[in-house]
């Protein structure tokens, strides 16, 4: 009989996680053994300091991966977003589960205001915008003097919350979700920002719905953060758990995986800049934003940057202005963000191509001085 000991931390996320991986495992070999092991982290003991004041991802990958090389445990769980750039040597991704929902949510307490869209930016809260969203708008535009305070500590959700609502502020927020919740409803702020991966894998949106009120925001504009909702197992090179870490991996999602870690990689971000890369397949994209790059000198109509597939620049003209072409099924859209500086590439959906894409796309916003008006 095997038996597999998960390292995992001991919040009410990351347990849950831990059970989807439990749960993963079971329905490849129900005779495989499994067993929670709880850590605490260095980023779980320090929640009163922003991650950035005390290193980076790694504050809540480190005693796991130290668990897995002592022999401790046989796999590690983590939210992919949290992982560091570079792994402990001998250790690697064995697995990684099928995608959740990438995007952010503002929360906000039930029946209360939400912050105004910039102009250029109104289609933050998707489909579900309409007047009977309008008039729970914080009201005025800029120089108003409503100021709507939101709890986030990523530098990535502080900048895209200044550029696409009117009149925000952010303030430091630390804590899991259910202290992040208990906050917001102290009115210590006006709204939060979470990963929506997160809400539904804990049912809170259902749970809570008569405390709060949840707005998915679009993820063309409000850009994901690198491997948002996908859930990482971490092992030993050539261990048993590595072998069964290749039953529970979702090809697909390995896939964008992969590119976002290039991205995120090459841009040399940490969790102290403001970056982002989300990678998807192209035909899931029909329908979305199609602006394609943001920064100095953008026209009001952009064109799509083809990668190493020439053909598919035309059928994202196409599908511009109307034909009955689209994106090829065998494509991937890939956003990537730099500071203010944004690009969307297409290309082929396989992992070389992928990494190409995430190379160019790092050259391409960090070559493009930012626009200090955005």
């Amino acid at each position: 009989m095997v038996e597999i000991r998960i390292g995992t931390r001991g919040s009410k996320l990351a347990l849950r996680q831990a059970a989807l991986v439990q749960e993963a495992i079971s329905e490849i070999d129900s005779s495989i053994e499994t067993e929670l092991v709880i850590l605490r982290t260095r980023g779980d003991q320090l929640q009163d300091s922003p991650i950035s004041a005390i290193g980076d991802k790694g504050v809540f990958a480190l005693e796991l991966e130290q668990a897995l090389l002592s022999g401790q445990i046989d796999m590690a769980v983590h939210s992919a977003k949290d992982l560091p750039m570079r792994l402990a040597p001998g250790l690697f991704i064995a697995a990684v589960l099928p995608r959740a929902d990438v995007r952010d949510v503002l929360v906000v307490p039930r029946g209360g205001k939400v912050p105004l869209p910039s102009l250029a930016e109104a289609g933050v809260y998707g489909k579900s915008w309409d007047t009977r969203m309008g008039e729970r708008t914080a009201p005025g535009r800029k120089g108003s003097g409503h100021i709507f305070r939101i709890g986030t500590g990523s530098r990535r959700r502080q900048m895209l919350a200044a550029e696409v609502w009117e009149d925000v502020v952010c303030e430091e927020i630390r804590g899991n979700v259910d202290t992040r919740l208990k906050k917001l409803q102290e009115g210590r702020y006006d709204g939060i920002l979470l990963a929506k991966a997160g809400l539904d894998r804990l049912g809170i949106a259902f749970d809570r719905e008569e405390a709060f009120d949840f707005y998915p925001l679009s993820p063309e504009l409000f850009l994901p953060a690198a491997c948002q909702g996908i859930i990482a197992v971490e092992a030993v090179q050539g261990s048993v758990a590595a072998g069964i870490g290749k039953g529970i991996s979702d090809a697909g999602t390995e896939l964008c995986y992969l590119v976002e870690r290039e991205a995120l990689a090459q841009l040399s971000a940490d969790c102290s800049e403001a970056a982002a890369a989300w990678c998807r397949r192209a035909s899931s994209a029909r329908g979305a934003d199609r602006t394609a790059v943001r920064g100095p000198g953008a026209s009001p109509v952009q064109r799509l940057e083809a990668s190493s597939v020439g053909s598919l620049e035309a059928a994202y003209a196409a599908s511009l202005y109307g034909s009955e072409m689209a994106y090829p099924e065998d494509s991937i859209l890939l956003d990537v963000m730099y500071a203010q500086n944004r690009v969307r590439l297409i290309g082929a959906a396989d992992a070389a191509e992928g990494g190409r894409m995430a190379r160019r796309a790092a050259k391409m916003v960090k070559a493009r001085p930012a626009d200090p008006g955005v």
